[in-house]
């Protein structure tokens, strides 16, 4: 997944809502609906169909710091001497309406930091040099995706 590897958030959330918009239906989001476990399984599937489990270590609903991050994993690059692996870790959030996208997002970012997910992914993974955070938030067909890096 190419988007992933770009630090502008724009390339994955114009992928995510081109997606929302042919694969979710609005059945999928009606009221009385689990909206967010509806997201992670929207996304798991994105993400379990080109990551390979063993190499990039991917995990749903793993525990990480003080919490459980929605998904981790790792990119392995061609050359791991001169470019190491990335590391990825993606939070979502369901919102209640659309003003209230950007906020959670941003929310789902910190909740990385706060809750030391980033500090797990580094010292677990020691040839990881950067880890790439993304913040969904997703209200009906759409999302807004927040983003930051951290260096080891």
């Amino acid at each position: 997944m190419i988007v992933l590897k770009e630090p502008d958030p724009f390339y994955l959330e114009s992928y995510l809502n081109k997606a929302l918009v042919s694969n979710v239906s609005i059945y999928d989001t009606q009221k009385g609906t689990d909206k967010e476990s509806m997201y992670h399984a929207f996304l798991n599937g994105r993400l379990s169909g080109i990551l390979n489990f063993e190499d990039n270590k991917y995990i749903s609903n793993g525990e990480l710091g003080d919490g459980r991050a929605d998904f981790s994993f790792l990119l392995k690059t061609k050359d791991q001497i001169i470019s190491p692996m990335l590391g990825f870790i993606i939070e979502i959030k369901a919102a209640k309406n659309e003003e209230q996208m950007e906020t959670l997002a941003k929310d789902a970012v910190a909740q990385v930091k706060n809750k030391n997910y980033a500090k797990t992914m580094f010292a677990n993974f020691h040839s990881m040099k950067e880890l790439r955070v993304f913040g969904i938030a997703f209200y009906k067909k759409t999302c807004k995706v927040e983003f930051e890096s951290f260096k080891a």
